[in-house]
C-alpha cells in the first residue's frame, strides 16, 4: 500500500478491534518486544463454518489474519516465532498480498502453499491477495 494510504490511517479507529483481541478469553494476538518496545505482532481468527469463501477442510478453521514486523527486525527469526505462537504446527490459512514475494517465500518455507483463491480489497487501494494454506 502507498505511503499516503498508510499515513492516513488513524490508530484510534483501530483501538476497538485491538481491545477485543487483547482482552478476549482466548488470546488472538501476540506481540514481539525488544528492549521494551513492540516491534511486531501476529493475530488469528477462527473462520466460521459454512463461510463458502473460506471452506477449507484440509486447512481447518484457524486463519492468520496479521503478521507484521518492523523492517529493522525482519530476517531475525521473530516472524517465525510469531507465526508459531499464533498457529502452532497445525492446519491453517492466511491471505497475503499477491505482489509480496518476500512474504510469500516466508510462508512457503513454513509449509504454506497457494490454493488458487484470490481476493481484492477495495478499501485498501484495491489490494490483490492470494490465499495460502497449510494442511498438516
Amino acid at each position: 500500500m502507498s505511503d499516503a494510504f498508510l499515513a492516513a490511517l488513524k490508530p484510534a479507529d483501530r483501538l476497538p478491534m485491538w481491545c477485543q483481541l487483547l482482552f478476549a478469553p482466548e488470546p488472538a494476538a501476540w506481540v514481539a518486544c525488544v528492549d521494551g518496545s513492540v516491534v511486531g505482532f501476529s493475530a488469528t481468527r477462527t473462520v466460521p463454518r459454512g463461510d463458502t469463501d473460506q471452506d477449507l477442510p484440509t486447512s481447518g478453521s484457524l486463519e492468520l489474519w496479521g503478521l507484521y514486523l518492523l523492517k529493522s527486525h525482519q530476517s531475525l527469526g521473530l516472524g517465525r516465532r510469531l507465526l508459531e505462537a499464533a498457529l502452532g504446527a497445525g492446519p491453517a490459512s492466511l491471505w497475503v498480498a499477491a505482489g509480496n514475494g518476500k512474504a510469500i517465500g516466508f510462508y512457503e518455507r513454513l509449509g504454506f502453499a497457494p490454493d488458487g483463491a484470490e481476493n481484492r480489497v477495495a478499501d485498501w487501494e484495491d489490494l490483490h491477495e492470494i490465499r495460502m494454506i497449510r494442511s498438516r
